[in-house]
């Protein structure tokens, strides 16, 4: 089912001129104990050029509370967002699929939709990197974002390791991207989109403020 966040962060790439799909499943190449052979890409946003080639892709999932940091863990491991991130980005066959919707088309962007960052957040990335055992990994601090440069793998699933670069937003970034393209031209323009108009009464009553 879909999340608001992930209807929210549609939206963001919407109008900047992506294409995109949600919550595209794709199957195991090998079936996994306990039946467990399904995976899902939260969002995929394409921006084609003038000739109808792709010109960018990103992969985006989302993993959102509106109440805890990131990365958020609980004391009975039901949640464990760096745990999530290496699942969804690492330990899935999901680049058959990937090639299957994007053809021949590599430089695929990877991006995680979180909670809001606090002093902790890069520190408790680190630590939790290592505890899962990942082979290497390096963490820039972006200011308002977070790039992960990440080689992981598992033997045990006979996945080859891999290397990626993924990007973690907070969430209430693009809601403040979103403020300010509202604000510039959006405001006053009719709707039929329910998820656009929840935003622009949002953005509305939020107006006194700006």
């Amino acid at each position: 089912m879909t999340t608001y966040e992930e209807d929210i962060v549609e939206v963001y790439y919407n109008l900047k001129g992506y294409f995109t799909r949600k919550n595209i499943a794709f199957s195991a190449t090998v079936k996994r104990p306990g039946g467990r052979g399904r995976g899902e890409i939260d969002l995929l946003a394409i921006k084609p050029d003038k000739n109808g080639r792709i010109e960018d892709a990103i992969r985006v999932e989302v993993s959102v509370s509106a109440k805890s940091f990131f990365p958020f863990t609980d004391k009975n491991g039901s949640a464990d967002e760096i745990k999530r991130l290496l699942k969804k980005f690492f330990l899935c066959d999901v680049n058959k699929k990937l090639k299957e919707l994007l053809g021949n088309f590599k430089s695929i962007r990877n991006i995680m939709v979180s909670s809001d960052f606090n002093n902790k957040t890069i520190e408790k990335i680190e630590r939790r990197l290592k505890e899962e055992k990942v082979k290497s990994f390096n963490i820039k601090d972006l200011n308002e974002s977070i790039e992960l440069d990440i080689c992981h793998g598992s033997k045990k699933d006979k996945f080859e390791y891999r290397r990626l670069k993924i990007t973690i937003i907070p969430f209430s970034k693009i809601i403040e991207e979103l403020k300010e393209k509202f604000r510039d031209d959006l405001m006053d323009k009719s709707f039929q989109d329910p998820r656009l108009r929840g935003l622009q009464h949002l953005f509305k009553a939020q107006k006194k403020k700006w």
